[in-house]
């Protein structure tokens, strides 16, 4: 097991990916998809606004644009290409990434997937302005 800052978020005026915290995984992949899918989560939360497209804005784009065409095609083929279309739509927004980190201490009565670095902390008043935690 190794510890990993994983970061997630959206690109553009966004900001881009953030640390979401420090979490425990077997391995580098394991950190990677819980990234992904933090920023997925972070993308779902304002999808349908501030032009992150949902899925029946993109079904309705693809049908504006003459893409698909409903009677010409089956839901089955229909539904394939506005996934398609979603899912490239977000992944154009999402941004993750993962660090494996050194350094963190736990102590027994920590919750064990939130840590915190005790090296970063020596930059900020108290643990919840520190960016490097995230804490229920």
């Amino acid at each position: 097991m190794a510890l990993y800052k994983l970061y997630a978020g959206l690109g553009g005026s966004f900001g881009g990916a953030t640390c979401q915290g420090v979490y425990e995984f077997d391995t580098v992949e394991e950190a990677e998809k819980a990234a992904y899918q933090l920023a997925w989560d972070e993308y779902q939360s304002y999808e349908g606004y501030h032009g992150l497209l949902d899925w029946d804005q993109c079904y309705e784009d693809l049908l504006e644009s003459e893409m698909i065409e409903p009677g010409a095609q089956t839901q089955g083929e229909i539904e394939d290409i506005v996934d398609a279309h979603y899912i490239d739509n977000v992944e154009t927004w999402i941004e993750w990434s993962v660090e494996e980190v050194d350094g963190y201490t736990v102590d027994e009565d920590d919750d064990p997937d939130y840590f915190c670095d005790d090296e970063d902390d020596d930059d900020y008043d108290d643990e919840e302005s520190d960016p490097d935690c995230i804490f229920d």
